[in-house]
């Protein structure tokens, strides 16, 4: 690996450290709930995260999971459906335009997870 490559690669990991810190700390006061702008942000960084080369062409998952907090994600109830509907959507729109593509349809899926802190995405 190029010495140019490992400092990119150090740097991604400072920002997401240092997203993890503001995030938690300053935004986690302030936000009341988890918005759905934020769990595209993270649907995203997952997406390009995930990339990998393949013959041709770049490979991104199509499996997401969206780990929430059980009362954030029951800000979600009864239209927990047509938000994942309108994720998986709007990341097909972003592989396309990025010229990306997955194995198989992108499938996301909201998960109630009690280990996940309160206002949190993961």
């Amino acid at each position: 690996m190029a010495a140019g490559s490992r400092r990119l690669i150090m740097l991604a990991r400072l920002e997401r450290s240092l997203e993890r810190i503001v995030e938690g700390s300053i935004a986690g006061v302030f936000r009341l709930r988890v918005q759905p702008a934020e769990i595209g942000r993270r649907l995203e960084r997952a997406m390009l995260d995930g990339r990998v080369t393949s013959v041709g062409t770049s490979l991104v998952p199509n499996l997401y999971e969206v780990r929430l907090h059980p009362e954030d994600a029951a800000a979600f109830a009864g239209w927990d459906e047509a938000l994942t509907r309108e994720m998986e959507t709007w990341l097909a729109e972003l592989a396309f335009a990025r010229g990306l593509s997955t194995v198989g349809p992108i499938q996301v899926h909201l998960v109630e997870d009690t280990s996940v802190r309160r206002r949190s995405v993961r």
